[in-house]
């Protein structure tokens, strides 16, 4: 009886630490679900405060746009001379002006370019349709190297998938490619930044370099602002020297001199050379 005992209060003792140690182990899992919940919540309830308050900003700024324009008008002829604040005043209504109508051009032809892959894929029978074309849309925004950031994701997702439709799916993106830049993107934008295809490739390599993707978005409307300052700059520093300021005159052999502004440009002279001379 004692050996019996003894046995049957091990065992007890053996469940009763056994049932303790799983209530424990289950008490440390429910509060780390609690725990990650709560998190999560006050994430969400974080995301939709931000939203709310911005679009309540929003619509104050909107409803006096006017008067704030009049106050900072104001304070920028108050605070600089008259020939400073008309500058300031022009340079940033020419910059709200270039980046105003890069932004909205740029939505639309990449709304339109969205809206083609989306019909395409849908047609092509493609998984996921709706994310790859938002994709495509949403890259497009960058020049150049947007519908490529876009490509290659979704392109890599298609292949695990499907070679074949990866092909497809390559071939339909230089399409779409091919045509925004050709048609839809001329149509829309035209060629109101007035920078040539170089210039628009380095600007968004250096702000992909230093900001990343903003720096990609952003690039080519901020060199759009920067650049007739500089070539006014360069300009005022040539007529001030009395020299030239059309481009053309430089283009000339590397030992002569820039003309004077105004001043003749001498002909070549030809030299006629004859036998033993």
């Amino acid at each position: 009886l004692q050996n019996y005992f003894n046995h049957f209060s091990s065992q007890m003792e053996s469940g009763l630490n056994d049932i303790l140690s799983a209530n424990s182990s289950m008490m440390q899992t429910i509060q780390g679900i609690v725990n990650n919940i709560t998190v999560q919540l006050i994430e969400v309830l974080s995301v939709f405060k931000n939203m709310f308050l911005g679009f309540l900003i929003a619509v104050y700024l909107l409803a006096s746009r006017k008067l704030f324009g009049a106050q900072a008008k104001l304070l920028l002829y108050g605070v600089f001379p008259n020939k400073w604040a008309k500058i300031i005043e022009e340079e940033v209504r020419y910059t709200d002006k270039m980046f105003n109508g890069f932004f909205v051009g740029k939505i639309i032809d990449s709304a339109i370019i969205g809206l083609i892959c989306f019909a395409g894929t849908t047609l092509l029978g493609f998984e996921s349709a709706a994310f790859i074309s938002v994709v495509i849309g949403v890259t497009n925004m960058i020049p150049f190297f947007g519908p490529l950031i876009g490509a290659i994701p979704t392109g890599f997702l298609i292949l695990l998938s499907s070679p074949k439709k990866a092909l497809v799916f390559a071939i339909m993106i230089l399409i779409l490619q091919q045509l925004d830049g050709n048609v839809i993107g001329p149509k829309i934008l035209g060629n109101q930044l007035g920078i040539n295809a170089f210039w628009i490739l380095f600007s968004i390599i250096i702000g992909g370099g230093m900001f990343g993707f903003i720096g990609m978005l952003f690039a080519v409307p901020v060199f759009a602002v920067i650049r007739p300052l500089m070539l006014e700059f360069i300009n005022n520093s040539l007529m001030k020297k009395n020299l030239s300021t059309d481009m053309k005159d430089y283009i000339c052999n590397e030992s002569a001199s820039p003309p004077v502004d105004g001043e003749a440009k001498p002909e070549k002279e030809s030299v006629v050379r004859t036998d033993g001379e």
